[in-house]
């Protein structure tokens, strides 16, 4: 579960960035640098395959159940 909540709350803060990025500095690249953990990096991985649309079916249904724990 810890897991799963890192990268949930990874990938809000993705998220955010891509917007902050793309409204104050379009002509910027940013560098993200998270903790280097064999548990950490596999998820990290996992997340970023979410956010391009390539997420295992088994994660895509644990973060939607995570989010309606989350929500009530």
């Amino acid at each position: 579960m810890e897991q799963i909540v890192h990268a949930h709350s990874f990938l809000k803060f993705v998220v955010q960035l891509e917007i902050v990025m793309r409204a104050t500095a379009q002509n910027e690249v940013a560098m993200l640098i998270a903790e280097d953990r064999d548990s950490v990096r596999k998820m990290l991985k996992m997340v970023h395959a979410m956010f391009r649309g390539r997420a295992p079916k088994r994660f895509q249904e644990e973060m939607v159940a995570l989010k309606e724990d989350l929500i009530g």
